[in-house]
């Protein structure tokens, strides 16, 4: 399974291509794990996010709004992936995932916390 995290403005990745990420606050980590391993090829599919503080603490009160698409291909996502719960502990469910072709594939999540919007571009590469 790949866990994905984002900390301190830079994505910290572990088998996945790392790219820089935009206004992530210091002391905001967000992780970011897939329901299945490996990321399956046009099936749907859910993450979990967590927001937690450097410290570890969970955030939950935050508002996320996800995007995305493969910038290669000047496309956006097939889908439309929406935060649907929030989980408890910083996790967020992250539902309507679906990649229906290999490459690479941007998700984008915008997170709104104490007024403050903040950006994570993350990568994955199928």
């Amino acid at each position: 399974m790949r866990t994905i995290i984002v900390l301190l403005g830079w994505l910290l990745i572990s088998g996945v291509a790392a790219s820089p990420v935009n206004s992530v606050p210091s002391g905001v980590r967000v992780t970011l794990e897939p329901s299945v391993s490996p990321i399956p090829l046009n099936q749907m599919h859910s993450w979990t996010v967590l927001l937690q503080t450097d410290s570890g603490e969970a955030i939950s009160d935050a508002q996320i709004q996800v995007n995305g698409g493969m910038p290669a291909h000047d496309h956006g996502l097939a889908t439309n992936p929406q935060i649907t719960r929030y989980l408890g502990e910083g996790r967020y469910l992250l539902e309507g995932v679906r990649f229906h072709m290999p490459g690479e594939w941007l998700l984008r999540l915008e997170i709104n916390h104490l007024q403050q919007l903040y950006r994570a571009d993350i990568t994955v590469n199928l």
